[in-house]
């Protein structure tokens, strides 16, 4: 019996909830703050790496929160790659102003449109198959994550 399930489940739901949200939280006042951010940490004011680690901390709080939802580890892996690739893509676009080559935008954008199609072909490959049903939302009457039937 692993942490989430059973009577200890809570435990990681709300593991899994503090931490996605600390990361959601951190991760936009880094990416949309970034001065703040800085001056709240005591690190210098450096505006593009604090753009990407916050948007890669967004990324893996979308990880931590969705994989309260989604069954499948794949599916949430990869949605929360998209969402912090494009969002380090977006960070490259903008702060061209500060350095960077606009080549560095669109190979990180290829990355991000890689990450897409393997999502979308997951998904569709989930959909078609018998033994494996797409990934579904649970219901609050159904079991906590991690638990399989």
């Amino acid at each position: 019996m692993s942490m989430v399930d059973g009577r200890r489940g809570w435990i990681a739901v709300t593991g899994l909830l503090v931490s996605g949200l600390s990361m959601l939280v951190f991760g936009f006042w880094a990416w949309l703050w970034p001065e703040s951010f800085a001056a709240f940490t005591g690190f210098e004011v450096h505006t593009h790496y604090l753009h990407d680690a916050g948007v890669f901390q967004i990324g893996i709080g979308i990880a931590l929160l969705l994989s309260l939802f989604v069954d499948d580890a794949v599916t949430v892996s990869l949605t929360a790659f998209v969402v912090a690739s494009t969002l380090h893509t977006v960070n490259h676009g903008i702060d061209l102003h500060l350095g960077g080559d606009l080549a560095s935008v669109y190979g990180l954008g290829a990355f991000s449109l890689v990450g897409a199609i393997a999502l979308f072909a997951r998904l569709v490959t989930l959909h078609r198959s018998e033994d494996h049903p797409p990934p579904r939302m649970r219901r609050r009457s159904e079991s906590t994550p991690g638990h399989r039937q």
